[in-house]
């Protein structure tokens, strides 16, 4: 399966993913170019804060606007 497919299932499973996650999960430093692959599929992304203080793009797929569009 591609990186592509591995992240989609992954936030299709409800789940969120952060650019620093996606490298240390799936190997990719390329989550947006992967995530903007997928915007025809529900992906969406919104910026959160980390503990941090920095705000980095967190992916996700909104699953009640999704099923509500059928």
């Amino acid at each position: 399966m591609s990186q592509r497919e591995d992240i989609y299932d992954f936030l299709n499973d409800g789940n969120t993913l952060t650019p620093m996650e996606a490298l240390r999960m799936f190997g990719t430093m390329r989550l947006g170019a992967r995530c903007f692959e997928l915007r025809n599929r529900g992906v969406k992304s919104r910026l959160v804060r980390t503990p941090g203080g920095k705000h980095v793009a967190q992916y996700y797929i909104d699953k009640a606007r999704k099923s509500g569009s059928m």
